[in-house]
Formats: C-alpha cells, sequence, structure tokens
C-alpha cells in the first residue's frame, strides 16, 4: 500500500507486458519488483538564484500500516541505491542519498512507516555569468564612457547613457522571463538593479555638470566631472566586492540549513 507523497504524475511504461514480476524463495521470502515513472513536485526557493541550492525529496510512505505494523528500510550496498553516471542536468550539478523519513507533523501520515530519497540540485553558475554578469558590467563601463564625451555635446552623451539604459532594461526583462513568477528579488535581480542605477548616476552626473554650465561655473562643474570619472569605477569595484561577499556568506547559510 505505498503511495508516494506530492507525486503530481505516475506512468508505467508498457512495451508488451507490465514491467514487474513476484519471485516466492524456499525460506518465504517474497521479491516483488515494479517499474514506473513519476512526476513530484518540489517546493524552491529562488533568493539566492543563479546561486541556488534545490533541496527535493520523494517520500515512500505506508497508506494503512503503522509503524508497528511495517517498516521500510533501504537496501544496503552493493545492492541499494544506484544512479547512472551519464544522466546530467545542463544547469545543475545533482547529487542523491537516501534517508529514513523523520515523523513530522507536515506529513499526511506521521506515525506510518516511510522513506525518502533525497534530491540536491546545485545549480552551475557559467552560463549567468557568460550570460548576464559580465555583459551587464560591460554596459555599465560602456556609460562611464561618455563621460570622455564634452559635456556641449548633449546627444551624444543622452543618447549613449539612454540606449545603455534601455539596453540593462531589456537584458533584466529577459533575465525575470527566465525565472518563475516569484514576488520577492532574487541575487540575479539585486544585481540587475545595481547596473541600472550605476548607469543612472551616469546621467544624473551630467545633469549636474550641465546645471553648473548653465550657471557660468565652468570650473566647478570639470571639478566635478573629474572626480565622478574616478568615483563611479570605484564605487562599482566596491559595490561588487560586497555583493559578492555577501552572496557568498548567504550561499554558505543556506547549504548549512
Amino acid at each position: 500500500d505505498l503511495f508516494i507523497d506530492q507525486a503530481k504524475n505516475i506512468r508505467v511504461p508498457r512495451y508488451f507486458l507490465e514491467p514487474a514480476s513476484v519471485r516466492i524463495y524456499r525460506n518465504s521470502l517474497i521479491h516483488y519488483s515494479s517499474r514506473f515513472n513519476f512526476d513530484v513536485a518540489c517546493n524552491m526557493d529562488f533568493h539566492m538564484y543563479p546561486l541556488d541550492v534545490q533541496t527535493c525529496y520523494v517520500k515512500f510512505e505506508s497508506f494503512d500500516h503503522s509503524s508497528q505494523q511495517m517498516e521500510l528500510t533501504w537496501l544496503e550496498e552493493p545492492h541499494g541505491l544506484k544512479v547512472n553516471p551519464n544522466i546530467k542536468l545542463s544547469q545543475f550539478n545533482v547529487s542523491v542519498s537516501l534517508v529514513r523519513k523523520e515523523m513530522t507533523s507536515g506529513d499526511m501520515f506521521p506515525n506510518n512507516p516511510g522513506l525518502r530519497l533525497q534530491l540536491k540540485l546545485q545549480r552551475e553558475l557559467g552560463y549567468h555569468i557568460v550570460q548576464t554578469y559580465i555583459p551587464s558590467s560591460l554596459f555599465v563601463v560602456l556609460s562611464w564612457l561618455s563621460l570622455m564625451i564634452p559635456a556641449e555635446s548633449v546627444p551624444g552623451r543622452v543618447g549613449m547613457v539612454m540606449t545603455t539604459m534601455l539596453t540593462l532594461t531589456a537584458m533584466f526583462a529577459s533575465v525575470r522571463h527566465n525565472v518563475p513568477k516569484i514576488s520577492y528579488c532574487s541575487v540575479l535581480d539585486i544585481w540587475m538593479l545595481i547596473c541600472i542605477l550605476f548607469v543612472f548616476c551616469t546621467m544624473l552626473e551630467f545633469i549636474i555638470v550641465t546645471t553648473f554650465m548653465q550657471k557660468k561655473m565652468p570650473k566647478v562643474a570639470k571639478q566635478f566631472e573629474r572626480y565622478c570619472i574616478l568615483a563611479l569605477p570605484v564605487t562599482f569595484l566596491m559595490t561588487n566586492l560586497f555583493y559578492w561577499s555577501m552572496v557568498h556568506g548567504l550561499r554558505q547559510i543556506y547549504e548549512i540549513s
């Protein structure tokens, strides 16, 4: 009477006969074997996306028998869990482990015997480094190049910064499209907002310089622009150090918990 908790769909592959067998041994041992495929729901937390580590459980529980009537255990090595090393996921490193079910109030039948198969999915960061982090950083640097254009060249500066801002906004929308609809900010969302903020600061710097020029204060405008040419990159580097230190610390906390 075993059932799989949180199973969304169960399929029995059929060829000519159902893939199942029963063996009865002389010592009264009965061996039943069956093959089936199933889809299980997994509650995921995307706060650390794309540096997240997801832990999913496949729970096998008895529907009718209590722990006093039935005991479920995993087979010992070498007859226990065997994972095909050729099965790989493109975005995750997968580790599988077998654990006994812990009796919790959240289980459907906390007093019934059960077993758990633990799947730990650690997302690979390489794809997002190439597709998101490096391009967005280059667009921020590109917006700083507008500081080399004379303040009198308004169309050149505004066009360069606005093009960078629109490109980052489109990239941000694309990133959000590839993530499940969530009501909170992920680590990647924070990064994209930081990049957009620095591009906005570049535009704000141009407005301040233009204001000084209109008030006949060219020396103050030039001094302020020299300060921003140095301050913006240094601040961006310091923000990077803080961001990656925070992400590394939070990831270790999530892995421990």
